[in-house]
């Protein structure tokens, strides 16, 4: 969860942009799955709008008509969707900051008995005949395991390569600049590539985030896109007064995501789901187990 896109859209908001496409059973699967989820974390889940121009709107639009609007209105109650002038406004929307979705994840696994190992990646995966061996940690340590998990996401192709596995992995930069603000917005504005929405916990603070590029592994912060985002803000009537905060990630991008066994019988790698990483984790999740339970 550390792109930009997750933090700054929310569960629901940002599922509505992905929709294009997607089966509405993978949609409903990942939103009650994150929904149950956040809620056994304690999270509390707020209710806003999502306005989008219409001309972003069209993909949206079109799945409403083959019947999604139905599911979600009958799933989270939606109360309406109907056209506002330009934006297309819709009800009763989900949001969580996924840092802090991670920070209660991260504890709920250590609870379950599982070692966090954190600020130690993955230097090397060794493979020796149709298995891989061991994973060489960044500090010299070796993890033995009879099955091994890769979702290094923008860096899953740094470490594959080695193993003759070339994915082809395209890396999306993405923001979310935390902003303290004179008046408040009670809804996610979307402009593309920028979207806005009312900070979790703190009404004098909104989420500005989006802007995607390719840029490799580059997590260097560049001024002109954040200068571009703000100004998109303003342009919307969202009014920074001070910039507090500037997160920057990765997103992984593949034409399709990979979750599978590759070139290794106990080698399942997870990748390349881009902006839909969130959206689709708990099916990727899924299929892991899934493949981890039949070798």
């Amino acid at each position: 969860f550390s792109g930009a896109s997750g933090a700054n859209l929310g569960i629901l908001s940002y599922s509505l942009g992905l929709i294009d496409g997607l089966d509405p059973s993978l949609l409903r699967h990942a939103l009650s799955t994150h929904k149950k989820l956040a809620e056994e974390l304690g999270h509390s889940i707020k209710v806003s709008e999502i306005v989008v121009p219409l001309t972003q709107a069209k993909a949206i639009i079109r799945e409403l008509t083959r019947g999604i609007a139905a599911v979600f209105r009958a799933k989270y109650g939606f109360k309406r969707v109907e056209k506002l002038g330009l934006s297309l406004v819709v009800d009763d929307t989900l949001l969580i900051d996924p840092l802090e979705y991670r920070d209660s994840l991260v504890r709920k696994i250590g609870e379950l008995g599982v070692d966090v190992i954190e600020n130690n990646g993955v230097e090397k995966l060794v493979g020796r005949g149709s298995k891989i061996t061991e994973a060489i940690l960044s500090n010299g340590s070796v993890i033995e395991s009879d099955i091994y998990v890769l979702a290094a996401g923008p860096w899953s192709d740094e470490i594959l390569r080695p193993l003759g596995i070339e994915l082809g992995v395209v890396s999306l930069k993405g923001y979310t600049i935390l902003a303290r603000v004179d008046e408040n917005i009670d809804r996610v504005i979307g402009v593309d590539p920028v979207f806005m929405r009312p900070h979790q916990h703190r009404d004098d603070i909104v989420m500005i985030g989006g802007y995607k590029k390719p840029s490799g592994l580059d997590l260097e912060i560049d001024e002109k896109d954040i200068e571009t985002m703000l100004d998109t803000a303003v342009k919307v009537g969202v009014k920074p007064l001070e910039v507090l905060e500037v997160r920057v990630g990765l997103r992984p991008c593949l034409e399709e995501p990979v979750t599978r066994i590759i070139k290794y019988d106990n080698l399942i790698i997870s990748t390349g789901h881009c902006r839909h990483g969130m959206l689709l984790a708990p099916q990727a999740a899924d299929e892991i187990v899934r493949l981890a339970r039949s070798m």
